[in-house]
């Protein structure tokens, strides 16, 4: 029964991550649409045509417009100016976003296949050892570690650790986010971890 759970809870995650951007991009379109229809209508209504490849002619012709803008912008996103245009966009809109792209980048990852893209460790604090994730390789001696809030796991904090500080850990990416959830209610299997590692020396 739980690994069904689990299944459909990972599904369901993977489906809205497919998802959501697809009905934000119709979204977009379809308002797009909606706003130049009074445009297309008088060029329409002069030229006479009421289809054209059996659709109704304003919509062809604001299909096409957009198909057209399209491709200029792809054009001109291939120039030095375009580039770094879209460099300024692309981080301004994650300076702006950051909660999501944490969320998507950690959804698609949610699976236990491609949870262990994403290692959980243990870091070493004042209070004792807390749950992080290492989303970077190792530089030299430090790692860089997000360490989730609870319980909002979106919500956290970037520490840079020594490697003396820092324990990776075999446990499921998707456990540990739940953890966060529960304030870390139902932690008897990190508690045995521990256990174990203190038992071989490690902490």
């Amino acid at each position: 029964m739980k690994t069904i759970l689990e299944y459909v809870r990972t599904t369901l995650v993977g489906g809205a991550v497919f998802v959501l951007p697809l009905m934000f991009a119709v979204f977009i379109v379809t308002r797009t649409m909606e706003l130049l229809r009074p445009l297309a209508q008088p060029l329409i209504a002069h030229l006479g045509i009421k289809t054209i490849a059996g659709l109704a002619a304003t919509t062809f012709i604001i299909i096409a417009s957009l198909v057209l803008a399209a491709f200029l912008f792809g054009m001109f996103a291939r120039t030095l100016i375009g580039q770094s245009l879209l460099k300024w966009m692309q981080a301004g809109i994650i300076s702006a976003l950051p909660r999501f792209n944490l969320m998507q980048g950690m959804a698609r990852r949610l699976d236990q296949d491609q949870g262990k893209d994403v290692p959980v460790v243990l870091v070493r604090t004042d209070a004792g050892w807390g749950i992080a994730l290492e989303l970077e390789e190792q530089h030299g001696d430090w790692c860089t570690v997000y360490v989730p809030g609870s319980p909002q796991w979106t919500s956290g904090s970037v520490s840079f650790a020594h490697i003396d500080d820092v324990r990776r850990i075999d446990f499921p990416l998707g456990r540990s986010l739940l953890l966060m959830r529960t304030c870390g209610v139902g932690s008897k299997d990190v508690c045995d971890l521990l256990a174990e590692l203190r038992g071989r020396g490690a902490v």
